[in-house]
């Protein structure tokens, strides 16, 4: 029903919220690492996430 919509919604907007912190701080430990690149790469993902 509706209200199982409602569910999944709220459901994959907190996992993607998740997702974006931790790409987020994945991006930053590895430039605090020193892996540019990858760095590099990381951030680009994270601005594709919601």
């Amino acid at each position: 029903g509706a209200e199982d919509m409602r569910m999944l919604y709220e459901n994959a907007f907190y996992l993607g919220t998740a997702l974006s912190m931790i790409f987020k701080f994945l991006s930053i430990y590895s430039l605090k690492m020193g892996y540019s690149h990858g760095g590099t790469v990381d951030i680009s993902c994270y601005g594709v996430l919601p």
